[in-house]
């Protein structure tokens, strides 16, 4: 790779030796995030689709695990790092729109939905995707930002006046769009509201987790902080859940 190659990253140019700092930041970070940690620790079967892969982290990660990952996303920009520096042994990866990729019926053991579902227009037809492309009993695992975690009720609190309000819609004006990051954010779930999604579109419950302490544990190292998970419980940051297409 050419050092003077740039790339986009979170909408913002990076060089080649500052994307594989970056990336190499984001495997050691990945490894002991609870959020991707519960994911894979939900995920049975061995072909596995990875929806919304951006860089390719976790896609790697599970092939180092010897499972076989093909790992998509909308952004070209995502997919070109994917590839560049994530590619390993029993992954691969492709840019473009799930809808026109005509996977056949039953072919994948799980499907990863992480950190997507809160970006996407239309959430009920990729769920009728994943239903059809799913083996029967192969399970989806969904994971998105807690709607009713410490943070969110923070910020809540920190616009609570209606100016507050109303400047902040304001700024909505003059946001980016298309970054891949909480800015394209477009839904919020809290655990009854997408477990009943989820249920009424076919699927069968099988697990949940809540994860992540971020931003309390950058005020005590860079550890996860295991002792905060169970204090917080179903106020931490993200909800992980697992469902199954039924065998039937």
């Amino acid at each position: 790779m050419s050092n003077n190659k740039e790339f986009i990253y979170d909408g913002k140019k990076q060089s080649g030796d500052e994307m594989a700092a970056i990336m190499e930041k984001a495997l050691a970070t990945a490894r002991s995030d609870s959020r991707f940690r519960a994911a894979a620790d939900m995920l049975t079967g061995e072909k596995v689709l990875d929806v919304g892969c951006n860089a390719g982290v976790l896609s790697r990660i599970l092939a180092e695990k010897g499972k076989d990952v093909l790992g998509i996303d909308i952004l070209p920009s995502a997919i070109e790092i994917a590839r560049t520096f994530n590619q390993v042994s029993g992954t691969s990866f492709e840019s473009g729109d799930l809808f026109k990729m005509a996977f056949t019926d039953n072919s994948f053991d799980c499907v990863l939905f992480l950190e997507t579902i809160e970006h996407v227009h239309e959430p009920a037809k990729f769920l009728d995707e994943f239903r059809r492309i799913l083996k029967p009993g192969g399970c989806l695992i969904v994971s998105t930002p807690n709607a009713v975690s410490y943070i969110n009720i923070l910020h809540q609190l920190l616009i609570w006046r209606k100016k507050d309000q109303a400047k902040f819609v304001e700024s909505l004006k003059a946001e980016p769009r298309n970054t891949g990051t909480q800015l394209d954010h477009i839904f919020l779930w809290d655990f009854r509201t997408l477990s009943r999604y989820l249920v009424r579109s076919g699927f069968e419950y099988a697990d949940h987790k809540f994860a992540g302490a971020w931003p309390i544990k950058k005020c005590f190292g860079s550890g996860e902080m295991k002792f905060i998970l169970p204090l917080l419980g179903p106020y931490l940051t993200t909800l992980v859940m697992k469902v199954k297409k039924p065998n039937g």
